[in-house]
Formats: structure tokens, sequence, C-alpha cells
């Protein structure tokens, strides 16, 4: 539920700052918020009672992040450098060569950053797969149709923040009943009906949102994709979480 008002109130309010105060303004908000969270987690949360210490995993660090930012950069790259470039080639082969390096270390070390033995439970894994496909499909809608909204229909900052309520809205609303249906009918209903209805929803959109497309096109879309998200992500969180001991929750998650 937090993290479905979250959702509601980030697009309105990063819309606000960047017409009140420019777009640097939405990462300079994140330092107050941070250390007010910082100051509530030591307040009032409680250790595990299960501890014990742990090393840290530098090699696997230090590949984890190669992976991600050689990957990123041929991703962002990639179109306007042309995806023949040295530069574009080299960083995909980096990717590659650095992130099968890090399974080898991760598969190997007593104490990995990410434990590949997680991946062992079928349930685990379904779950991580859904999660992966839900974050890239939603995020990635997100950030596309804030480009859309203002670049193709003209919106302001704020009012394409808006232009996102009806979605983000839905999300605050169905995270609690979701919740509620898998206590009952357990997580695969929730998980599965809200697959479909978000794929439902792509496919909606991707029909809709054609060159000529204004918002009147595309907003009910964005419902069914906002309450098959809701519906899934807790679900699959819970089917996650269930299969590990509570030590390892944070690293599961």
């Amino acid at each position: 539920s937090v993290g479905g008002l979250a959702m509601v109130a980030g697009p309105v309010l990063g819309g606000l700052l960047s017409a009140l105060f420019g777009w640097r303004s939405i990462f300079l908000i994140n330092l107050p918020v941070g250390l007010l969270a910082l100051w509530m987690a030591y307040r009032f949360t409680e250790e595990t009672r299960e501890r014990h210490a742990r090393a840290i995993d530098l090699p696997g660090q230090i590949l984890g992040i190669l992976t991600v930012v050689a990957l990123t950069a041929a991703i962002i790259e990639g179109e306007p450098l042309g995806w023949s470039h040295p530069a574009i080639l080299g960083a995909t082969a980096i990717f590659l060569l650095a992130g099968a390096t890090f399974l080898a270390v991760e598969s190997r070390t007593a104490e990995p950053m990410m434990p590949l033995s997680l991946f062992r439970n079928p349930v685990f894994t379904a779950a991580a797969l859904v999660g992966t496909m839900l974050n890239v499909s939603f995020y990635g809608t997100i950030f596309l149709l804030s480009l859309y909204f203002q670049d193709g229909l003209g919106m302001s900052p704020l009012n394409a923040g808006l232009a996102f309520l009806p979605m983000t809205g839905l999300i605050a609303v169905t995270n609690i009943m979701s919740g509620r249906v898998a206590v009952r009918w357990g997580n695969r209903l929730p998980i599965v009906l809200g697959l479909a209805i978000d794929t439902f929803g792509f496919v909606a959109l991707a029909l809709q949102l054609r060159g000529d497309a204004g918002y009147a096109h595309i907003w009910w879309p964005l419902l069914l994709i906002g309450f098959g998200m809701a519906l899934a992500v807790p679900a699959m969180i819970g089917a996650l979480l269930a299969t590990v001991e509570k030590t390892r929750a944070g690293i599961a998650s």
C-alpha cells in the first residue's frame, strides 16, 4: 500500500518539482527523504536475532556493477552511435564477459552477494522472473509515456504527472485487495489474473498508441495495466519470500 501511494505521489510531485524548481530538484528531494528513512529505520526497526558476520563479496560487487553499467551504456548509446559502433560492441562484450564471470564467481564464493542457490527453488525462480517482466514493462511504460505526454502531446511536466493518476491511483487501492485475495485463495490466482490483465492492457496500449493518439485513446489501457500490476506484485513478493528463511529475506527480495 505504501508503495502504491508512492506511485501515486511520485509522478505528480515530480512534475510539480520540475515545473517549479527544475529537473534537478527531483533528485535533491531524495536527500531529506533518505535521511528521514534512515532515522526511522534506526529508531523503530529491530535487528534480526539470527545474525552472523558476513564478509563483503568485493569481486561480486565489482563484477555486478560492471555488468549493469556496460549493459546500460550499450542500450542508451546504441541508437545515437549505431549498434555496430566499436564502443557499443565493446560495451556488449564487457557485459557478456563480466556477467558470465559474475555467475562463475558467485557459484564458488563462500558468502556470495547473490546466492545462486536461491534459484534452485522453482517457485523462487518463477516469482523472480515474473517480477523482472513486470518491472521492465511497467517502469518502461512510465518512462516512454512521460516523453510521449510532454514531447508528443505538449503536456507540462505537472500535467504529465497527473496523466498517470488513473493508473497509479488504482495501484494503491488494488494492493490491499491483492493481499486479501492471496490469503484466501493462495498466491497463484492473483499472479496469473494480474499477468493476464496486464497483458491485455499492454496489447491495448500498443494498438491505441498511434502517431495521432491523444490521451483519450490511452487512459483506459493504463487502468488495466495499473490494476494487473497491483494485483500480481504483492502475491509475487509473498510467494518469493515464502521460499526462503527469515534471515535471507533481504537478499531474496
